[in-house]
């Protein structure tokens, strides 16, 4: 069987998007370093989350053998363990709006390991009532895993990785929709649906809490 070719079509348009994006990350690192020096009391946030249920919004029939963590014989539903970690830095004091920088490690829908990384704006609560709240943003994010071409060279579907020799890559916007249920001391439970459009949607679940919290934890344990 033929693989389909990637959008990637030359080492030259690969190079010009990692360039791309290993500018826009010094960029956001300059802007993070600038912002924790300042001495203000600005909000921080961290946020632990596990991975789970995948949905597919498009036809991958195709593929669902090569799927061995599939919940249905379509493999609309696929289950994709991981673990996430994102902070949050308030822009300024008592702002709405937070700078938020996520890193995940997750295994694929084909079982090959895979990583994801974003950089984003992100307002917790443009709806708020009572305990709940929801929050979401846009920013950019580079998704990494091993080689489909070389490891599952029988699959197939939209070609959105660029092809990185061991590893393949796709850079593009980031956005998460985040609901949050805060409790009596602080942390605040999280659901979290990250739209990796237009091939599927990310459920997380965890716990979200003020770093203040957490270094209050350490300092009691010590």
């Amino acid at each position: 069987m033929e693989y389909p070719q990637h959008f990637g079509k030359s080492v030259k348009a690969n190079n010009e998007y990692r360039n791309r994006f290993l500018m826009q990350v010094l960029i956001l690192s300059l802007i993070v370093i600038g912002r924790l020096q300042a001495r203000d009391k600005r909000e921080e946030y961290v946020s632990f989350r596990f991975l789970g249920l995948a949905r597919h919004l498009i036809d991958v029939r195709s593929n669902a053998p090569y799927y061995p963590v599939k919940l249905d014989e379509e493999a609309k539903y696929v289950f994709n363990p991981g673990v996430l970690v994102a902070y949050d830095y308030g822009l300024a004091t008592k702002s709405p709006l937070f700078l938020r920088v996520v890193s995940s490690f997750y295994m694929d829908c084909a079982g090959q390991p895979a990583s994801y990384a974003a950089g984003y704006l992100h307002f917790p609560a443009i709806f708020r009532g009572g305990r709940w709240s929801v929050g979401s943003g846009l920013g950019l994010a580079i998704d990494v895993r091993r080689n489909w071409r070389k490891y599952v060279p029988q699959a197939q579907g939209i070609r959105l990785f660029h092809d990185w020799g061991f590893v393949e890559a796709a850079i593009g916007p980031y956005s998460e929709i985040e609901f949050l249920y805060r409790l009596d001391d602080g942390p605040e439970l999280v659901l979290n649906i990250v739209p990796g459009l237009p091939v599927i949607l990310f459920l997380t679940a965890g716990v979200r809490m003020p770093l203040t919290n957490l270094r209050s934890y350490r300092g009691r344990a010590e």
